[in-house]
Formats: C-alpha cells, structure tokens, sequence
C-alpha cells in the first residue's frame, strides 16, 4: 500500500494564504487489521513524502502519530477518515480525543464543512461514547459554533439595560433567542444576572420581555435564585 504524506502550514482562516513553512516532522503509521498492527516510521523532511507499507488484507484503518499530540493536526483522505468514522469505538482515547480536536480546528479554520463535524459528534453519540473530557470539549465546541451562528443575529440588536426601543416584532425576535441562549451562553446569563441586582433595589426598570429572561437566569445561578424566592 503506498501512502503520500503532505505537510501544510495551518491556518486560523483557511482562506488567506501564509509564509510557506516546512518542518522536520516523524511520523508513525499504524496500519491495523484484523488480527495485526503493521506499525511504520517516516521522518517527512519535505512537503510532500511517499513511502510503501506492507498491508495485508483486512485492513480496518490507518493512524497516522497514535497516541501523540503535538503541533501538527492530522487531515486524512476522506477514505481514510471514513475507516476512522466507522471504527471510532475501537480506537484509544488519545486517538478519539485527537480525532475530534482536528476536525474541529479544521471546520473552524474553513477547510472542512461543520456538518462534517456534526456528524462526526453523532458518531460520538452512536458509540455511546463515556468519557467526560471528550464531552466536555464537544460541549465547549458546540457552544463555539452557536456564537458563530447567533452573534450575527444577535449583534443586530443594541440591547442595554436602561433602553428599549424595539418595535413589537424585534421585541419578540430577540426576547425569543435570549430564552433560548441563556441555557448555554455564560455572557447572557452574566448579562441578565447583572441587572437583578439594581431592579430588586428599584434603580432600574426591565420591561416584561425581557424580565422574564432575567428570571429566567437567575434559576442558573443559586445566589441570584435564593433573592428571586425572597
């Protein structure tokens, strides 16, 4: 089996094109099969780099630097990857956390869609997949690409705690996505929970809309929900 190895320099914005840049990087290659794990070693000197492994049949996936983290990120063919996707469960925690912590960076920067992402989150969900660090990152990048996708949306909106000027349907449209937002996004959350404080005292007036969310908060925050019941 002949593999070419390539090493590009990786970039937050996919899009802009930076200072050619080439390391002296070794790279370990599992091949695992069936019954066997044929393991190589290449140190890729240049841009690009093809060497011959000794495969036999059976071949269930290919890992490229098992078990290490590092400065690179590894980019696998899509039928390499989609050897990965269904084997998932079999691989160790290092290459599962490695795996998702790639494909983020990559839908990130723009070089993969985020749906390529989303599904390789599902495939998390499917293996039943129990480690708390790995959902932890999930979680932590789901709420990435929700500000992402929201501060758009949102930022359209000078919302403040002493003016409104909204009419009716802007009213509902962000008072809508505020109730929605606040279980996930800690700013909201800080937001309407720094208001409580001045409307419990009477300095400041929050219309209806928008109370209900500042209550809505304070039943995240056990200090803030203890004054709500008083």
């Amino acid at each position: 089996m002949t593999f070419k190895i390539r090493q590009e320099r990786y970039l937050l914005n996919s899009d802009k094109k930076g200072a050619p840049q080439t390391l002296i990087t070794p790279i370990d290659v599992d091949c695992v099969h069936e019954s066997t794990v044929i393991k190589s070693h290449v140190l890729l000197e240049n841009e690009s780099y093809e060497f011959v492994v000794d495969s036999k049949k059976g071949l269930k996936y290919v890992l490229l630097n098992p078990k290490r983290t590092g400065f690179f990120r590894v980019y696998y063919s899509e039928s390499l990857y989609a050897m990965l996707f269904t084997h998932l469960k079999e691989l160790s925690f290092e290459d599962r956390f490695g795996l998702l912590s790639d494909y983020f960076s990559f839908a990130r920067s723009g070089l993969n869609g985020t749906d390529k992402y989303l599904d390789l989150i599902m495939r998390f969900v499917e293996i039943k997949e129990e480690d708390e660090d790995i959902w932890k990152a999930i979680i932590k990048s789901m709420n990435q690409i929700r500000n992402l996708v929201m501060s758009p949306i949102l930022s359209q909106y000078d919302f403040t705690a002493d003016k409104f000027d909204y009419d009716e349907s802007r009213l509902i449209l962000v008072s809508t996505l505020m109730k929605v937002l606040l279980n996930y996004d800690q700013i909201l959350r800080d937001k309407l929970l720094s208001w409580f404080g001045e409307y419990t005292q009477k300095k400041l007036k929050v219309i209806p809309d928008f109370r209900e969310c500042m209550f809505c908060a304070c039943y995240t925050s056990r200090p803030h929900c203890d004054q709500l019941l008083n």
